[in-house]
């Protein structure tokens, strides 16, 4: 089972645990990606760290089907109704980037998306079938996480009716959950490297606990929940401005300043983040995007529980707490990704064949094992790529005798002298 993780003090960590609480099948991973996403939104317009940090941010959860993904979501619509801030969250699908202008828009710039099966969404937006302006969404994404201390200027159109939509900083925040398979089949080293990933904090959960089917006996909302949800909802942050009336009613949140100790250790986790880069520059590995906003996103998420804590600075406790947050996630996510995503079909599902391969330890992977996960191949490409992974010495093949017939073994766990007397090492030409 995966080791629960640590959650931070104040609303996040309450929210988190009430969750998890409250879950048939328990996800602790997921409710904290989910409370952070949730607790950010409501942040968001309201505070901003000294350093013009602001709360928005991307969490993904990712879980086997059926093991309680669900629940965290329920959950947060279920407190934003009692708590009569539900305007923030957004459709629960788009089909566009300019959808997600235009709700912005409407939102007051303050918008909270909880999308399922997120990792099939961005499967589709990749799709040489998908419309242009599917294809534009992440693209727009990434523009809005960058813009929410900026005023966004939105497009421009042929058409003098349609009027140019301006947003005055923008607050976007997802929380989305997808299996393993969707979430990496779709994507490829280019993602890596171009920054998407490397905004986004991934909530991977190992586990498919049991059904409790008393958990949820007790559905009551905390009147604890709710209260702190009005409170950071409400907070009226200061307004710029003595002239006209847009510079009077400009938003211009709270600024929460650090400690000094968080100061340093803020310092000391920047540092850490940049050495990384450099050593996936140097190692070419590709994945020195995924840890150039380490520190950022270490902020952002130090400056969300700083509000919800209700502190009236970010602490060292916060700011270890955000910066430890994102390495976990981030070297999780790397593990994960370099076993599934590919720059092909054919390297994406030789890594899952290979996955299959290593999953099976010491007894091996039959051949019918592996055609499951390579259904969408025919068998001469299948041993193909079973021939790829003998020449780059991961896995070789055996042909025994008996009802298992072929099977094939990781070098990590086996050696081809293991059979040297009691069968014959394939060379995938069968």
């Amino acid at each position: 089972m995966s080791k629960p993780p640590k959650l931070p003090p104040g609303l996040v960590g309450e929210l988190a645990q009430w969750i998890n609480d409250t879950a048939g099948k328990p996800q602790p991973m997921l409710a904290l990606g989910a409370s952070i996403a949730y607790v950010g939104a409501l942040a968001s317009k309201r505070y901003q760290a000294i350093d013009s940090t602001r709360p928005n941010i991307y969490c993904i959860g990712v879980g086997v089907s059926g093991c309680g993904k669900e629940h965290a979501r329920k959950q947060i619509k279920r407190l934003a109704a009692a708590a009569g801030v539900g305007e923030i969250l957004g459709g629960e699908e788009v089909t566009s980037d300019a959808a997600i202008e235009m709700e912005l828009a409407r939102h007051d710039g303050r918008l909270l998306y909880m999308w399922d099966e997120i990792g099939h969404m961005f499967g589709a937006m990749k799709s040489q079938r998908a419309s242009s302006s599917a294809q534009k969404i992440i693209p727009m994404l990434m523009r809005m996480s960058t813009s929410s201390s900026s005023t966004y200027q939105g497009k421009t159109y042929a058409s003098k009716e349609d009027a140019r939509t301006i947003i005055d900083q923008p607050h976007l925040c997802l929380y989305g959950t997808t299996v393993p398979g969707r979430l990496y089949e779709g994507m490829d080293s280019s993602e890596m490297q171009d920054g998407w990933l490397g905004r986004v904090l991934v909530f991977e959960s190992k586990d498919d606990p049991l059904r409790n089917r008393k958990a949820c006996l007790d559905d009551t909302i905390p009147q604890s929940l709710i209260d702190q949800v009005r409170a950071i909802n409400d907070h009226q942050p200061n307004m710029d401005g003595f002239g006209d009336i847009a510079a009077t009613t400009a938003c211009n949140p709270t600024k929460i300043p650090f400690t000094v100790p968080a100061d340093e250790e803020l310092d000391m986790w920047n540092a850490y983040y940049h050495e990384q880069k450099k050593g996936s520059i140097k190692a070419g590995d590709g994945y020195e995007a995924l840890w150039a906003r380490g520190c950022e996103i270490g902020t952002k998420v130090a400056l969300i529980v700083s509000v919800g804590d209700g502190a009236a600075a970010i602490s060292q406790e916060h700011a270890q707490f955000g910066c430890q947050l994102f390495l976990d996630r981030m070297q999780d996510f790397i593990k994960s990704a370099k076993g599934e995503v590919g720059d092909s079909e054919g390297e994406r599902i030789r890594k899952k064949m290979y996955k299959v391969i290593k999953a099976g330890a010491k007894n091996g992977a039959t051949l019918s094992a592996i055609t499951r996960v390579s259904q969408s191949i025919n068998r001469q490409q299948r041993m193909n790529l079973l021939r790829e992974l003998e020449d780059m010495e991961h896995a070789f093949g055996i042909k025994n005798d008996g009802r298992r017939g072929e099977t094939y073994y990781s070098f990590k766990h086996r050696d081809p002298s293991d059979f040297a007397d009691s069968a014959q090492v394939s060379s995938s030409e069968s």
